[in-house]
Parts: C-alpha cells; structure tokens; sequence
C-alpha cells in the first residue's frame, strides 16, 4: 500500500493510497522514506473518499488504512535501529 501510495503521489494522482501517505508523511519522513510533496488536506480528503466507496464502512476502513501506514513505520523504525546497531 506504501509502495503504491508514494508512486501514485509522485504521479499527482488522488487516491486512497495517497492520501494515506500524505497523512503519515511526518512520520514516514523520520524513518526515513523520501516525500518531496503531498496531498493537502489528506485527513478530510481520505474521510470523503472512503465515505463515497464504503459508506458506513469509511470509518472502520479509515482506522485499518492509518494502522497498515502505522505498522509499515514502525518496521522501518525497527530496521533502521537493527542497522544503526549492527554498523562497526
């Protein structure tokens, strides 16, 4: 979901993805993933998408999409320090 959100954001295209990853993007930025720009207004944005797709679903579906950006940071976190520890 990453992989494709970062491509469909430098393509400047609005989708769920990438707007997932214009709302991480201070976090994805500290660990380490490259974003020159991102969407405004990603917060409201994804809600009103995911609202038009999934109806009463958007905001379970909201919750899930922040948790997988979530998890994706904390394992570049996690790599990161494995790296930065193994290094003589």
């Amino acid at each position: 979901m990453v992989d494709t959100g970062l491509a469909e954001l430098a393509d400047n295209k609005v989708t769920v993805e990438s707007l997932v990853v214009s709302l991480a993007a201070s976090r994805l930025r500290r660990e380490g993933i490259p974003l020159s720009t991102v969407h405004a207004d990603p917060e409201e944005r994804l809600y009103a998408l995911l609202s038009r797709s999934s109806g009463d679903l958007a905001h379970a579906r909201y919750g899930a999409y922040l948790r997988q950006v979530s998890s994706f940071a904390d394992a570049c976190r996690r790599a990161r320090r494995e790296r930065t520890h193994r290094a003589p």
